[in-house]
């Protein structure tokens, strides 16, 4: 059963990543979402979902997507961008306050890509990616910031540039320069090396890029192309896999007989295998959800007829909601994963949650 939040994400197209749910140590829920203001809100539910507290805005003038994760001792920390001027903002709730929030350096001229990203480590430290470009050049560099907060130290890491000329698109979309162009994911393994998945124009199609950095190294490898098949559309996603060293990167590719949902996975001696598919007949640009449980990662994505899942380390697909879908975050918690969907009800477009119980699909695997 869907559960309604209350609260109202835009229905503007230059949205398109407009919530994340988080799931803390004692179990409680956190959605931070862009309201129709533009700002970023935050709302919690201490039962699973079934009643959430009112809105609360953390930042004005929020520009495109951003990334939110837990950190030691109960934090939450997030990142986004602003509007005005395009500066990439760190906030953390210490368990009591939200921070007055760091500025990560400055971007002067560049452009900053819409999809800042967020972790911590093992050891309480935080790992700040975002990309910037310069207005008139198609080379994008990944900025990757590494922050003590103990010390209030911001210290700049060596990262790979991506040559991505710059596609000629109509005076109207616009917007979309700074969403569409460039978009990524990034995990950590257990030895705390990271490893970032993105997605950038290569001047007729896109194409998905991997690298990594070993962890104390503060230096990235360069990156490597990681498909053939052009027009891959929505956003990839990367998880760590059940064995050690093992990746598996999740994204949409277009195919003539349809939009196709994709993945490609890093073996422990870190060889890629051949791309396969996990489902055919994908609808729109959303994003899927990548999401690592007790049984393996799975993932989620929309489709005309709701939300479906499908487990990578495995095969078959199972239809999970039966409802019109506009949007997707979720969160594995309590041998559950908690669905945060965006759809139209009562003339809004809202948040609501739904629970799939994968658990009751262990005795499957």
């Amino acid at each position: 059963m869907a559960i309604n939040t209350g609260y109202q994400v835009p229905e503007k197209p230059d949205t398109l990543v407009t919530h994340r749910i988080l799931a803390d140590s004692e179990n409680r829920l956190w959605i931070f979402f862009q309201t129709n203001y533009r700002s970023l809100a935050f709302g919690t539910s201490g039962d699973g979902g079934a009643t959430w507290s009112p809105a609360r805005e953390i930042l004005p003038d929020v520009s495109g997507p951003f990334s939110a994760t837990f950190g030691s001792g109960g934090s939450v920390h997030v990142v986004a961008k602003r509007s005005h001027p395009h500066d990439i903002h760190l906030l953390t709730w210490n368990g009591k306050t939200w921070s007055k929030g760091l500025v990560l350096p400055a971007t002067g001229k560049q452009l900053v890509a819409g999809y800042p990203m967020v972790l911590e480590d093992d050891k309480s430290l935080l790992h700040v990616l975002y990309a910037v470009r310069p207005y008139s050049s198609g080379e994008w560099q990944v900025k990757h910031s590494v922050v003590n907060l103990a010390r209030q130290e911001i210290n700049p890491c060596k990262s790979p540039g991506i040559s991505a000329p710059l596609p000629q698109w109509p005076e109207r979309l616009g917007f979309l320069k700074e969403i569409l162009f460039w978009s990524g994911d990034v995990t950590k393994d257990t030895l705390n090396n990271l490893h970032l998945v993105c997605r950038a124009f290569s001047g007729s199609h896109y194409q998905i890029h991997y690298s990594q950095c070993k962890y104390g190294s503060g230096e990235w490898q360069g990156f490597i192309p990681l498909t053939r098949t052009p027009f891959h559309r929505g956003h990839p996603k990367i998880v760590t896999g059940s064995g050690e060293g093992v990746i598996h990167v999740v994204f949409q590719t277009e195919e003539e007989k349809g939009n196709c949902l994709s993945c490609l996975s890093r073996d422990a001696n870190g060889r890629w295998n051949s791309e396969r598919v996990l489902a055919e007949g994908i609808e729109g640009d959303f994003s899927p959800e990548l999401i690592k449980t007790n049984w393996g990662p799975v993932v989620y994505w929309t489709g005309r007829e709701g939300v479906h899942r499908a487990f990578i380390e495995s095969s078959g697909v199972e239809s999970v909601l039966d409802e019109k879908v506009t949007g997707m975050s979720a969160v594995f918690a309590q041998k559950k994963v908690i669905l945060a969907c965006t759809g139209l009800r009562k003339s809004k477009n809202t948040i609501f949650i739904s629970v799939d119980h994968v658990e009751a699909l262990s005795g499957k695997l």
